[in-house]
């Protein structure tokens, strides 16, 4: 197995610097603290169940369908958690996440996995990705993957989204939709995590999920998602799935 592990920015994510930099704050302490429980299965719900499976048969589907992708790169990886997917389809692994106990767990997680041919981790929030900072090799041909409604936890998608098509990647976004039963099993999901005061607000990007421990999760709606694709100039398909999750596969 060839491997090549990379993890940090040039300093260590935990100093001051990153955290001053970092353009969501209250996300990275939030995962930082609360990340493990958000990420248990054991306090997922059933429906929550459903939506993950729906999320890896898409992924599955459109990868077997794709242009001949050679690398799943996973934005916000965690501990590596479609590092199984790559396996299955012979496609070399990439992933950032900007907590570092996640990327700790994934390198003992990748060091175990067999038979992958190539992965590599790196340190680094969604917001600093680019030409000079991703992992992924230039001559691969990649699918990135914003999983479990990642992308509603970050700031700025519209540059970030832009960041990844520019480097020429196809995306794959799965979200939370904004429907009652979506926003019933949301509430549910983290309760069971141990959040308390939680609150439900809308607004014309969608419904957002707040908590007394910090947690901000926004469920984006069609309506905005399709019009910031349109901006970005990007082709898109709505993939039907989940009760409870949207998926898009976006493309130059």
């Amino acid at each position: 197995m060839e491997s090549n592990l990379f993890c940090g920015l040039g300093q260590d994510i935990n100093e001051p610097e990153f955290i001053a930099k970092h353009l969501n704050k209250s996300a990275y302490f939030f995962y930082g603290y609360h990340g493990g429980d958000i990420l248990a299965e054991e306090n997922f719900p059933s429906l929550v169940k459903e939506y993950l499976a729906d999320e890896s048969r898409i992924i599955s589907a459109l990868i077997s369908s794709g242009p001949g992708y050679t690398a799943l790169f996973e934005i916000a990886c965690a501990d590596a958690r479609n590092i199984g997917m790559a396996t299955r389809h012979n496609l070399n692994y990439y992933g950032i996440d900007f907590i570092q106990a996640c990327i700790d767990q994934a390198k003992e997680k990748l060091l175990k996995e067999e038979g992958i041919n190539k992965f590599v981790i790196k340190c680094l929030s969604a917001t600093d990705l680019g030409s000079l900072t991703t992992p992924v090799l230039p001559h691969e041909r990649v699918l990135a993957i914003f999983p479990f409604n990642a992308l509603g936890n970050m700031e700025h998608i519209s540059s970030i989204l832009s960041a990844a098509l520019n480097l020429n990647y196809d995306v794959f976004i799965s979200v939370f939709n904004v429907t009652e039963e979506a926003n019933k099993e949301r509430r549910k999901y983290y309760k069971k995590c141990g959040l308390s005061n939680i609150e439900i607000r809308k607004n014309d990007t969608g419904v957002i999920f707040t908590s007394a421990e910090g947690l901000k999760s926004i469920a984006y709606s069609d309506a905005y998602l399709a019009g910031l694709i349109k901006k970005l100039n990007a082709k898109c398909d709505v993939i039907n799935g989940s009760c409870i999750g949207s998926f898009y596969y976006i493309r130059k």
